[in-house]
């Protein structure tokens, strides 16, 4: 018996002791939770004084006279970068101020380029209406979506149509349209073929709720017509309303973009094309920008 009372009196301790560090344990844990609670609460804390600097930088480089602003453009494209990355965003008034400075600025100024390409970015970020690609119903700047897109010129565009015959020989037309939809203007692969598509059935073009990219290379995309001869088939309903020939004559921008994100980024100064379509950008509406931009 008194073997077994002492086997009994062992394991009654090594339950004693495996509870003891079970509640150290939880202790522990429990420890740790408050701490990482209390961490966190400093995080949160930090990364709101994060973004209210980053909101005080903005505004006081918009206030700048354009002499030091022109000097301090490699600390405004970092600011940019991470009001862009963090999802800052500031008032409409501070955009238009930090417009003006850089389309006052001398485009010879180290980082002006790269600058701009960023500005552009951030801006229409801040400006466009919240885009949503099905089925997916995620806003267009989540990493997801962007990953889905498809390339814009994977398939047609919706076709023009006849807004008003105003003679024989003149017409107003309903433009082509992508939507949700992917186009990088530096891709040669894609700018071939939007190019065959314009000068083939579907002259005049907008992208509306589209991702725009341009990484700083040759733009070789057909932008505006100048008085371009032009035939289109109005397609009529039957026997009352034939198919009709338009014979007409364009100008004016060949593309659109409505309510686009613009994704741009380069580090050296873009070729002629890239900076007179970077310019124009830049000095129109952030989302909604036609280009007549001569090649």
């Amino acid at each position: 018996m008194a073997k077994v009372d002492v086997i009994e009196e062992r394991l009654n301790n090594h339950i004693k002791f495996f509870w003891c560090v079970i509640a150290a344990v939880l202790g522990a844990l429990g420890f740790l939770a408050v701490e990482l609670y209390r961490i966190n609460g400093h995080l949160g804390e930090l990364d709101g004084l994060k973004e209210n600097v980053t909101k005080v930088e903005l505004q006081t480089q918009a206030l700048l006279p354009q002499p030091a602003f022109d000097k301090t453009l490699p600390d405004l494209r970092s600011v940019i970068a991470t009001a862009r990355k963090e999802n800052i965003r500031v008032p409409p008034k501070v955009i238009e101020g930090l417009q003006s400075k850089l389309l006052a600025a001398d485009s010879t100024a180290p980082e002006f380029w790269p600058t701009v390409a960023e500005f552009i970015s951030y801006r229409s970020l801040v400006l466009s209406t919240p885009l949503t690609y099905p089925p997916s119903n995620r806003p267009l700047g989540h990493a997801y979506v962007l990953a889905t897109l498809p390339n814009c010129t994977d398939s047609l565009p919706k076709p023009m149509t006849i807004k008003e015959v105003l003679s024989p020989h003149e017409a107003t037309q309903n433009r082509g349209l992508y939507e949700n939809c992917r186009f990088v203007l530096d891709s040669a692969t894609q700018d071939q073929i939007l190019n065959t598509i314009l000068k083939g059935s579907t002259p005049l073009i907008t992208f509306k709720n589209c991702l725009i990219e341009y990484h700083g290379g040759e733009i070789s995309l057909i932008l505006a017509w100048d008085k371009v001869p032009f035939t289109m088939a109005l397609v009529g309903r039957g026997p009352e309303d034939p198919t009709r020939i338009i014979h007409t004559t364009l100008s004016g921008p060949a593309i659109q973009f409505e309510n686009c994100l613009f994704s741009f980024a380069f580090q050296n100064p873009p070729p002629p094309n890239g900076q007179r379509l970077s310019t124009t950008l830049l000095a129109q509406n952030a989302t909604s920008v036609s280009l007549p931009v001569s090649r």
